[in-house]
């Protein structure tokens, strides 16, 4: 009897321990939230970039288009180096001006969604 009762308490003490952890926020500051920012934006980039460049080469993609995204997802890194702090308003202006090309072609429907969210809309 004794054996189970301490099987009990040790499996109380295993499930009620974590409730008694505090966790502290530690908030990053302004430079380091930015970069991080910027570095999951580049990410969203550069899978859209791998993406239409595949399918450029499946032949899904037409060339003309698939040539205009990847110089977009250039022009948008090259910017996020160079401007850290200010890169989103100038490939938003970029975007503008690449997207209708590329709302044209149905396999990159989705995409456009995605990039307009990570610009912050058009």
């Amino acid at each position: 009897m004794r054996f189970w009762l301490n099987i009990v308490a040790m499996s109380a003490c295993l499930v009620l321990a974590p409730g008694c952890v505090k966790y502290h926020y530690i908030a990053a500051p302004p430079d380091v939230r930015a970069a991080l920012i910027t570095d999951e934006a580049l990410k969203r980039v550069e899978e859209f970039q791998g993406f239409v460049i595949d399918g450029a080469l499946a032949g899904s993609i037409p060339m003309p288009a698939a040539r205009t995204a990847v110089e977009w997802t250039v022009k948008v890194a090259t910017i996020a180096k160079q401007q850290p702090n200010g890169w989103q308003a100038v490939a938003r202006e970029a975007w503008v001006q690449t997207r209708p090309q590329l709302a044209l072609v149905p396999q990159l429907a989705a995409w456009l969604g995605v990039l307009d969210a990570l610009l912050g809309g058009t």
